[in-house]
């Protein structure tokens, strides 16, 4: 019966702020939780539990929230904190920053050229880059494609704004020597983070055959923090992120 009251509680308290337009940055609640609001709601003591983790909990883990085009940041959204990584320019949320700092300092370490190329974002700068990824697609495919279809396309390369993890700090591309994304798949930087990045808190965000699941492309270079404990995991299950919290969440 606590559970329940528990449960209920939360539901009412979001409600009342929707109502009264106070804006929640440190327990927003995804889209999914207003989606679901006029559906059947749980009704067992185990669905409860379930629905409320879902919905609560681990969305709103610093370092296990999950940021896609299901689960987008609210409009205000800014991050708590973001630090500049130390001998750099680029800004990351406090723990995420000093961890790269140590795994990028350790592969010059041994003889590898990693360069970091993007980290936070704010929300102007990931609009800039999503309608720039569009104009491109657009102009790619001619008239072969409708503009909606292009932005489909454009969406699974540059994240839609509020969809993006850069925007939590959390997120950092990491390249080759060269600078840029092109032919980076197979590089000896490539290899080295995707087998040793989560001894450092960072998991391979976008793996090759979770596509379906991510929503986003294969993307050897931008890995996400989330903690060594939840990488180490994460990389032993061969899980992406989505399937890893959804197994959290159900205890399956």
């Amino acid at each position: 019966m606590k559970r329940i009251l528990s449960f209920t509680a939360a539901v009412a308290i979001f409600v009342l702020a929707l109502q009264m337009q106070i804006p929640a940055k440190e327990t927003y609640v995804p889209a999914q939780l207003e989606q679901t609001a006029s559906a059947a709601q749980p009704e067992t003591e185990q669905e409860q539990e379930v629905y409320y983790k879902r919905n609560y909990s681990y969305y709103n883990d610093t370092y296990l929230r999950l940021v896609n085009v299901d689960h987008p940041l609210p409009d205000d959204y800014v991050p708590p904190e973001v630090v500049k990584i130390k001998n750099s320019s680029y800004k990351m949320e406090p723990e995420a920053a000093k961890a790269v700092r140590e795994m990028v300092d350790d592969m010059k370490a041994v003889g590898l050229k990693p360069k970091i190329t993007s980290t936070f974002r704010t929300y102007e700068k990931q609009v800039e880059l999503h309608e720039r990824k569009v104009a491109q697609m657009r102009k790619k495919y001619g008239s072969s494609k409708t503009e909606e279809e292009a932005r489909a396309i454009a969406a699974t390369i540059v994240a839609i704004p509020n969809t993006s993890e850069h925007q939590t700090g959390l997120a950092v591309d990491i390249v080759g020597p060269d600078g840029t994304t092109d032919n980076f798949e197979g590089t000896a930087e490539a290899k080295w983070l995707e087998e040793n990045s989560w001894k450092y808190g960072y998991i391979l965000r976008y793996p090759v055959d979770k596509t379906e699941v991510t929503k986003i492309i294969y993307e050897p270079w931008h890995f996400r923090y989330v903690g060594v404990e939840n990488a180490k995991a994460i990389y032993e299950s061969g899980l992406c992120l989505e399937e890893y919290i959804e197994r959290l969440v159900t205890g399956k």
